[in-house]
């Protein structure tokens, strides 16, 4: 186990505090401070680094006109040569264990698993996170050996890696590997003969796989995604469930600053208790609902900018269906659905500004009314609907947002608007009430609900 790990703090907390009779708390305050005070006594550098980002890249373009990829090489060439490790490591398959369907082991996605987990060995670390390069000089269908560069901020302690370093980073390559479903994985670690980095060590960082880049920040994204592949998720607390190719979901990716940045899975739920997992692999990307980027350079887009263009999108999808002759009534109903989603998330930004007594954005405001306006229709279902209440909501609203005010009686006007969305609401659940879809109605209409969203978004609307 590296010498910074997190396993290595906690059980050096749990022995202080068995010894003095202190606190698990106290004495992980007292380990830290300790470890400061050495760093600053020996003028060493404490504070976490954060690797270098799109950012530094894109300045360094903007003076030398290098390419992208040129100007990221010469970054990492201007760093200390000290500061780069070279190790092989080897990960082999047990083919009777595994089985005949198993594929063979050296693919792409499995290459970028493994760099992922042997930068994530050190995201503990006062060391930051290094960056990894591996490129696979011998390459089977049972065994793969990489060549792997390990790029830190600084040069390590002793200049190279321990024997606990070397035995954690092969256990992290063996546990990538388990967690893509190879459960016979085994891996070694060993520093790279000199003869290999002089002969390979170029050619494997031009062409080798690249670790993702360290978060500046504490990061998450919310997105719809339509399932490429047949799927089944779960948790500890909750059954599996199986989810057919063609589904829409809205999956979660999150991290946290100072980490490798880790794309290659989605969660259904951010309750660690419910949480399934999902590949990246077997997803197609449709639509980022809220994102907090992983970079600084990267900025955070308006709430109501990405609300304006999911009505839009689903305005035409409600377009579009009321031309197909081939809708069913379940077709309708998960239409109607996305449009209510659409609409809840507008009822929660305004119910937010009502609470703290702000007024919303001009454009969140419009596009509350547009809602409203285009919603609550009185229709032939047999349901009577406050539209003359609501319609006068949405003239004050746009009112509002050409003169925005504060004062009393903001907050009540707010509310209001807050009560005639939940009438929007109620329009739209009105035609799943009706429907009464039984489950097999429901599984198979999600498959064709997925492709008319997946066509309405492919056309940029």
């Amino acid at each position: 186990m590296p010498r910074n790990s997190s396993a290595a703090r906690r059980e050096q907390a749990r022995a202080l505090a068995a010894a003095e009779g202190i606190s698990y708390t106290q004495a992980l305050r007292r380990l830290d401070e300790g470890r400061t005070a050495v760093g600053e006594a020996d003028g060493e550098e404490v504070a976490p680094v954060v690797q270098k980002s799109k950012k530094a890249v894109r300045a360094r373009q903007a003076v030398t006109g290098e390419a992208y990829n040129a100007a990221r090489r010469a970054l990492d060439h201007d760093r200390d040569p000290a500061a780069a490790v070279w190790v092989l490591v080897t990960v082999a398959l047990d083919f009777a264990a595994e089985g005949r369907d198993q594929y063979a082991i050296p693919t792409r996605q499995d290459r970028a698993a493994i760099a992922l987990a042997l930068s994530g060995v050190w995201k503990y670390a006062t060391v930051p996170c290094p960056r990894v390069v591996v490129y696979p000089v011998e390459a089977g269908a049972h065994r793969m050996v990489l060549l792997t560069r390990l790029l830190f901020a600084r040069p390590p302690a002793g200049g190279g890696l321990t024997v606990e370093e070397l035995e954690s980073l092969a256990e992290a390559a063996r546990h990538a590997l388990v967690m893509r479903g190879r459960r016979s994985a085994t891996a070694t670690a060993q520093l790279a003969p000199a003869d290999d980095v002089d002969q390979l060590g170029e050619h494997a960082v031009e062409y080798g796989e690249h670790s993702p880049q360290i978060a500046e920040r504490d990061w998450w994204r919310h997105a719809l995604v339509r399932l490429t592949q047949d799927v089944t998720t779960g948790s500890p607390y909750t059954e599996p469930t199986h989810h057919r190719a063609g589904r829409v979901l809205d999956l979660w990716q999150t991290g946290r600053k100072d980490w490798p940045i880790d794309t290659s899975k989605w969660t259904t739920s951010l309750d660690i208790d419910l949480m399934g997992f999902v590949e990246d692999e077997a997803v197609e990307l449709l639509e980022v609902l809220d994102e907090t980027p992983s970079l600084l350079a990267d900025q955070v887009e308006p709430m109501h900018a990405r609300l304006a263009r999911r009505w839009a999108h689903a305005r035409a999808l409600l377009a579009g269906a009321a031309g197909d002759d081939t809708m069913t009534r379940a077709d309708w109903v998960l239409v109607h659905d996305h449009r209510q989603e659409v609409t809840r998330q507008v009822q929660d930004e305004v119910d937010d500004a009502a609470r703290a007594e702000e007024c919303p954005e001009p454009e969140l405001l419009r596009l509350a009314a547009d809602i409203l306006q285009e919603v609550v229709q009185q229709g032939a279902s047999g349901y009577q609907w406050d539209v003359d209440g609501t319609r006068a909501v949405a003239a004050d609203l746009r009112a509002l947002a050409d003169t925005p005010v504060a004062g009393p009686h903001l907050r009540a006007r707010l509310w209001a608007a807050e009560k005639a969305l939940s009438t929007a609401l109620q329009v739209d659940g009105a035609v799943g009430v009706d429907a009464r879809l039984s489950p097999r109605e429901r599984k198979e209409a999600e498959v064709r609900f997925g492709e008319r969203l997946a066509a309405v978004l492919g056309n940029r609307v």
